[in-house]
């Protein structure tokens, strides 16, 4: 195979440009070709993209959703905790998952993983809301 000598610096179309006798030679070409066709298969191959929350509007939302559970918990954490309170109480726990959906949130979006941290969330704050337990109130927290 012959290379293609004559070269041009416009931007028309040249008759050995696009052949496959070009200035690397067909083997190039069939290699680079082979090469764009196995990216294709393995894009095709990709799951689709997972649905997203967006931090602007949803996002907002859960982290209010969020911090009003903090709060009541919280709240309820002050009446019961006391320096003979023995164990975590879930308030303690809440705060750090909050903590750590809240960071979750900005560097992954996706609806499902924020449904689990929300999921979380609101079990720890069902913990909080149960019947009091502590030293004050004849038993102790694990």
């Amino acid at each position: 195979s012959e290379y293609c000598t004559c070269f041009s610096r416009s931007f028309t179309y040249h008759p050995c440009a696009f052949s496959t006798e070009s200035i690397l030679g067909s083997q190039f070409t069939a290699s680079a070709m082979a090469s764009f066709m196995f990216l294709g298969f393995l894009s095709q191959m990709k799951p689709a993209y997972e649905t997203r929350v967006d931090p602007a509007t949803e996002g907002k939302r859960l982290k209010q959703i969020w911090q009003e559970l903090e709060t009541k918990c919280f709240d309820r954490y002050l009446d019961e905790a006391d320096d003979d309170f023995k164990g975590v109480h879930p308030y303690q726990k809440l705060k750090k998952e909050v903590s750590g959906c809240k960071i979750v949130l900005h560097e992954d979006s996706r609806r499902d993983v924020l449904e689990e941290c929300t999921q979380r969330i609101v079990t720890l704050a069902q913990q909080c809301s149960g019947p009091k337990t502590g030293a004050a109130h004849g038993g102790s927290r694990e």
